[in-house]
């Protein structure tokens, strides 16, 4: 009985992958321009071939795609960005759901007729940002092949998720961030506050650690922050420091209890064995959970 909703579930997902014949004969064409224009090798050329080809691979073939249901979320609010389906309004879930969605809506691909036009969009979105460093010269060597395998981000970016809309909003973030551009970094990070404000945070703390060092180690950067802001820097770091011990695990518990269900649509009570009590067990599980996160793909 699975095996004949696995073919229903492939059969219906060809019927929808031919609505999009549009958006997918686009997007040959437009790998072939970059193939022309950047004499690609062929096995980079065949990698994100083969990236494209995940798009329809994964749901309806892999997976159905009401394991992940945020995708059609979006998909209503691009559509109705479209003028097609509901209004804005009622498509809306969330405010993260709506922002992606509008995105999405106003990307300059010509139909969005299903979760594979999201997807395709992610997909251009990935080719965008590969051609970004690699004609910078930032992917070479391990990191361009690193980049073509690396398999959360072949996954993520085959699907109809706003994953893609952060990675592209933190790696460029961080590129101009990295050559001293801070304030058009943080313009670029500002959309975080509201598709993914725990990215948005880890920047905040990279950013303050970045001019904190700078004061110890002068080299590091040719900006420096005044040394007024510096010291209500730290008075506030040591200030808040015994606070943060005592509530911050508890706001990580809940958080982590938040994301799970966000990422699954699972609800559960929470039980003691799934709570982080002290620091010795974050550590221990940020140590485990760290290979899972990055080379396990599915939530």
């Amino acid at each position: 009985m699975s095996r004949i909703i696995q073919i229903i579930h492939i059969i219906v997902g060809l019927i929808i992958a031919y609505f999009d014949i549009i958006n997918v004969a686009l997007t040959l064409a437009l790998i072939a321009i970059v193939q022309y224009r950047y004499k690609l090798r062929f096995p980079i050329i065949l990698l994100l071939l083969f990236h494209f080809s995940l798009i329809f691979l994964t749901n309806y073939v892999l997976f159905d795609p009401s394991y992940m249901p945020d995708q059609f979320k979006y998909l209503r609010v691009a559509q109705a960005v479209r003028g097609s389906g509901e209004s804005i309004i009622k498509a809306m879930w969330n405010l993260p759901v709506a922002v992606a969605g509008v995105i999405f809506g106003v990307f300059p691909v010509p139909l969005i007729n299903s979760i594979y036009s999201i997807a395709i969009i992610n997909y251009l979105l990935y080719l965008f940002i590969f051609l970004f460093l690699y004609e910078r010269e930032v992917l070479k060597g391990f990191s361009l092949w690193a980049f073509l395998l690396y398999p959360s981000l072949l996954f993520y970016t085959s699907l109809s998720l706003r994953d893609t809309l952060v990675l592209v909003i933190m790696v460029l973030s961080f590129w101009f961030f990295i050559r001293n551009k801070i304030l058009i970094a943080i313009a670029i990070q500002l959309p975080l506050a509201v598709l993914k404000f725990q990215n948005l945070a880890i920047f905040a703390f990279t950013l303050v650690t970045y001019f904190l060092l700078s004061i110890f180690f002068p080299k590091i950067s040719h900006k420096k922050m005044p040394p007024g802001i510096v010291y209500v820097f730290l008075a506030v770091f040591v200030a808040i420091t015994p606070f943060a011990y005592r509530y911050g695990l508890k706001g990580l518990n809940f958080y982590r209890y938040f994301m799970y269900v966000e990422d699954t649509g699972i609800i559960y009570t929470p039980i003691a064995e799934t709570q982080i009590y002290s620091l010795g067990e974050l550590l221990t599980e940020t140590i485990k959970s760290i290979p899972y996160f990055l080379f396990k793909p599915f939530p």
